[in-house]
């Protein structure tokens, strides 16, 4: 990357640093209207977090995580008493790289705690039910918001709260009573 593009980035989150600085952190849970999904929305929803399981698990079999590929595809699932290769067909590479930096992040945690005599290893999910999403993996539009891979917008209920808000991030948790998105937004700070 070239000094002047290093340049350029580095000033923009400088200049996003100091406007944030005025405004207020909050977070709003959002829930995603099945009833208006169709079946390849709904789909993708379920796979999101059956793929994000597989390679949460076959990040914990792997002798180094930190040399992962994110960019990779296949990867190796244990089905009982046998390793069978599956594709990541509806996961997006920048979920991938999410539940990867995740699961990197969890490592980091645990080597902290082993300083304190804290002793425990990373062991393998059952369930997947909540996945990180950054600005690249939503956008918003009126009442609707779009998730990396999929094509079609999903209808969201609550919306309307953070229409004016500057949004960052958000989490995709999955719950028996649906699908719902937790989005962190910077709002202007309420006078007291």
């Amino acid at each position: 990357m070239k000094q002047e593009t290093k340049n350029k980035i580095n000033e923009t989150l400088r200049a996003k640093k100091e406007r944030r600085e005025n405004l207020q952190v909050c977070s709003y849970e959002l829930k995603i209207d099945l009833a208006h999904c169709n079946k390849t929305q709904k789909e993708y929803l379920k796979m999101y977090f059956i793929e994000a399981k597989w390679l949460y698990n076959y990040l914990v079999s792997l002798d180094d995580a930190f040399k992962f590929d994110r960019k990779t595809k296949l990867i190796q699932i244990k089905k009982e008493y046998e390793f069978i290769e599956k594709e990541l067909k509806f996961l997006p590479s920048k979920l991938r790289q999410n539940v990867h930096r995740s699961f990197i992040q969890n490592i980091l945690n645990l080597s902290k705690k082993k300083k304190h005599n804290i002793v425990g290893k990373l062991k393998f999910k059952s369930k997947y039910n909540s996945l990180e999403l950054d600005n690249q993996c939503f956008e918003i539009k009126c009442n609707l918001i779009r998730l990396a891979g999929v094509k079609k917008y999903f209808k969201v209920f609550g919306l309307n709260q953070i229409k004016h808000y500057e949004t960052t991030s958000a989490k995709l948790i999955k719950r028996p009573s649906g699908y719902y998105l937790k989005i962190i937004c910077y709002k202007e700070k309420e006078a007291q």
